[in-house]
């Protein structure tokens, strides 16, 4: 019996799409014909976002739906992860087959409140019109939507002045001496490394996976031993390069937020 696989395509304006089926070349060659999803038909550019074996047909259709039901912000997530933890008897999300731990209830809550307010703002700011310092308009679309988070960013542009500011506070700050020293003397892959990840995670082209391959943010650093304290100083670490950075104070609270997550995946103990 053949096995079935999970597929993500990007279509023009970053629309994805999710589907299964047991041959993905032969099914994006169909969308892209038009033989496809009514969904994908009119639609151009298609990209080949993620492909991933699941097994049964039964086991394929409750991880798709599972991946559907996540918002845009996290689908993006796990895409610049390379792969998605499905449970492999259940199909559904599994953090805890990725071998991480969530978030407690304190941290989810402060983390809700926060997205609720940067929401709010965000609306705030539609609504009212208002232009930006650089005389250029709001961009209309709420962080976390198409790759509107990655253009807050400044582009690769950007995110290259934000990783080098990140690293120069690792060598600097007092606090980050311990995940200083998990670091190799030389930062060069390392920041190449967080560069092409925050690219693609921010909605911005899948870098990291361009040059090494997927990426599973746990078993990257399963053997490094990171605690609360560590997570801790590495959003320090972030939190210092962001005052450097010419972004919207609020695009600076919504990605020390969402930087939340994958700073927990990291960590490997209590």
């Amino acid at each position: 019996m053949a096995d079935w696989y999970l597929y993500v395509i990007e279509t023009d304006g970053q629309r994805l799409y999710t589907g299964i089926t047991t041959d993905v070349e032969r099914r994006f060659t169909e969308h892209q014909t038009g033989k496809g999803a009514r969904f994908m038909r009119g639609r151009k550019c298609f990209t080949l976002r993620h492909q991933q074996r699941i097994g049964s047909r039964s086991l394929a259709s409750k991880a798709e739906y599972a991946f559907k039901q996540l918002k845009r912000s996290d689908k993006l997530f796990w895409l610049a992860q390379g792969e998605i933890p499905f449970h492999p008897e259940t199909g559904k999300l599994s953090i805890t087959a990725a071998a991480t731990t969530t978030p407690n209830h304190k941290q989810r809550k402060t983390q809700k409140a926060a997205e609720s307010r940067l929401r709010h703002e965000n609306s705030r700011i539609i609504q009212s019109g208002l232009e930006m310092t650089t005389e250029a308009k709001q961009d209309p679309r709420p962080y976390g939507t198409e790759d509107a988070s990655f253009q807050a960013a400044g582009g690769e542009e950007g995110i290259k002045k934000l990783v080098d500011a990140f690293y120069k506070a690792m060598d600097t700050l007092p606090e980050a001496k311990r995940i200083r020293d998990m670091h190799d003397a030389d930062l060069t892959v390392s920041a190449d490394k967080l560069y092409r990840f925050l690219c693609g995670w921010l909605g911005g082209p899948t870098l990291f996976r361009e040059k090494y391959g997927p990426i599973a943010i746990p078993r990257a650093h399963a053997h490094l031993d990171i605690g609360i304290a560590e997570r801790d100083a590495w959003l320090l670490c972030m939190k210092e390069a962001l005052k450097d950075q010419d972004y919207a104070d609020d695009f600076k609270e919504y990605l020390m937020a969402q930087l939340f997550r994958p700073a927990e995946f990291c960590r490997t103990r209590d």
